[in-house]
């Protein structure tokens, strides 16, 4: 066995351990990030649905995509999800569609 194959046995297991170990923490990063992410989000989501004001979202040709309870109420919807995927427009009086 030659001095070259000997390091690289010695060292297969090393690298090995190695990549185990970083493969390990950034999985732990990544369920930190992820639990933040879900932190940050629900966060956000609380706002939107405690503010008394009509809160939208609506793709470019007047889609809405989304809307707290209090803009659902404005609009009269007994429900949220019977607003989604309808024209915004479809919810505002004419004289304030401008």
């Amino acid at each position: 066995m030659t001095e070259q194959t000997r390091i690289g046995q010695q060292r297969d297991p090393l690298v090995a351990e190695r990549t185990r170990e970083l493969a390990e923490a950034n999985e732990d990063e990544r369920k930190r990030t992820e639990d933040a992410l879900r932190h940050s989000e629900a966060r956000l989501r609380a706002i939107v649905e405690t503010t008394p004001e009509c809160v939208h979202v609506i793709a470019g040709d007047g889609t809405l995509l989304s809307v707290n309870a209090a803009g659902a109420a404005m609009a009269g919807a007994s429900s949220v999800d019977l607003m989604l995927g309808r024209n915004f427009y479809d919810f505002v009086t004419p004289e304030d569609r401008e």
